[in-house]
């Protein structure tokens, strides 16, 4: 995501990245949709994380507001991440939640 930035200068804009890049974001909240149920989350936790990707793809419908795809994504991190973390270690499907993981801890 980016934007114009104007610097106390007439005529003048800069564009500054804000975000995650909508490619990768868009594939974090695919392979989300698609693999959750092998993080054996509980009930409410698997609720609140289906929230916070439902969160991320409507962001995804237009412009993203770079607050609230960070705050979703920190989210689902927080939620999800000692899942993840023991499915990497026992190499549960490694390469789509190696993949999650790295991307989370970029972006978010």
């Amino acid at each position: 995501m980016s934007g114009n930035v104007a610097q106390n200068a007439q005529h003048f804009s800069q564009t500054a990245s804000l975000g995650p890049e909508l490619e990768d974001l868009a594939r974090l909240v695919e392979e989300f949709t698609k693999h959750l149920d092998e993080l054996n989350l509980d009930m409410r936790q698997t609720q609140r994380a289906k929230a916070q990707i439902a969160t991320l793809e409507a962001q995804l419908t237009d412009e993203p507001d770079p607050a609230i795809v960070r705050q979703a994504g920190h989210t689902l991190r927080n939620i999800t991440e000692g899942a993840i973390g023991s499915l990497v270690a026992a190499a549960a499907q490694p390469t789509v939640w190696q993949w999650v993981q790295h991307t989370m801890a970029r972006l978010f």
